[in-house]
C-alpha cells in the first residue's frame, strides 16, 4: 500500500513538473514570438534561391501560382508556420536587391501566404522581369525593419533596385514612393512603352493602406558579366552562384 502511494506520488510529481515546464515553454514562445518568426522568416528566405539555377527559374516561369490576394494572411506567426506545413510549393524566379536599405529577398510567383511570408511575391501573370511591362512584387510590412518589405519604409528617391534571374540582372532606379489607399490596385497596371518595377506592401499592421515604390529601369547587364558591386548587393541568396 505504501509503495503504490509512492508511486503515485511520484506521478503526480512528474505530472506536475511536465505542466510547470509546458506553461514555461508557453511563456517564452509568447514572450518570443516576435523573435521566433523573425528568425524562421530569415532562415527560410535565404535558404530558398541558395542551390536554384537558371534552368529552374526559367521553367518556373510556367509552374502554376495563386495571384488572389484575398486568400492573404496576415504576417503571424501562426500563419507562417501554417504555411510552412502545406503542401504549397514555392516557385523561385530570381532575386531582388536594393542595397541602400539592405533590402535583399528571393522572388517567387504568385501571392501565396507562403511566398509572401518567405520573400516577394508577382502580382501578375503575365509579368516579365525586364520587360516592356510594369513587374510588380508585393511582401508583408513587418515589425523588424530588416525583414521582408519592411525596408520599403527607408527607401528615397534615386535609390536602385536590381532584379535578376540569373541570367540578367535588371538596374531600376526609384522615381516615385508615396502611400495610397489598398484598393487601389491600378498602381501595378502597365504603361505602354515603359520598363518598370512597383513594390507593394502594408504602411503598417492591419493597415488599410499600401506602401508604394516606382522605379524605371535603367540598365541591363548579363549576370556572368555583372560587376562585383552588384553581385555583391545579391550575395545573401546567390551564395552558391
Amino acid at each position: 500500500m505504501a509503495k503504490e502511494k509512492k508511486k503515485k506520488g511520484k506521478l503526480k510529481r512528474a505530472l506536475g513538473n511536465f505542466l510547470i515546464l509546458l506553461l514555461i515553454l508557453i511563456g517564452l514562445a509568447l514572450v518570443f514570438n516576435n523573435q521566433i518568426k523573425d528568425f524562421l522568416i530569415g532562415l527560410w528566405g535565404r535558404d530558398a534561391v541558395t542551390h536554384v539555377t537558371a534552368k529552374e527559374i526559367k521553367d518556373n516561369q510556367d509552374a502554376p501560382a495563386t495571384f488572389d490576394f484575398d486568400d492573404v494572411q496576415s504576417a503571424s506567426t501562426q500563419a507562417l508556420i501554417k504555411a510552412r506545413l502545406s503542401k504549397q510549393r514555392l516557385h523561385v524566379l530570381g532575386a531582388i536587391a536594393i542595397p541602400e536599405v539592405k533590402l535583399n529577398l528571393p522572388v517567387f510567383k504568385g501571392v501565396s501566404n507562403l511566398a509572401l511570408l518567405t520573400g516577394a511575391g508577382t502580382m501578375k501573370e503575365e509579368q516579365v522581369m525586364g520587360g516592356m511591362n510594369n513587374y510588380s512584387l508585393a511582401s508583408h510590412w513587418m515589425y523588424n525593419p530588416r525583414l521582408l518589405f519592411a525596408p520599403l519604409k527607408r527607401v528615397k528617391v534615386g535609390n536602385t533596385i536590381y532584379l535578376t534571374d540569373l541570367t540578367m540582372v535588371y538596374t531600376y532606379r526609384v522615381t516615385q514612393k508615396y502611400e495610397i489607399n489598398k484598393e487601389h490596385g491600378e498602381v501595378i497596371f502597365d504603361h505602354d512603352g515603359k520598363s518598370e518595377v512597383t513594390l507593394v506592401t502594408c504602411s503598417g499592421r492591419h493597415s488599410e493602406t499600401r506602401v508604394i515604390v516606382t522605379g524605371e529601369l535603367e540598365s541591363e547587364v548579363e549576370f556572368d558579366k555583372a560587376p562585383d558591386d552588384i553581385l555583391n548587393a545579391l550575395n545573401q541568396n546567390l551564395s552558391n552562384r
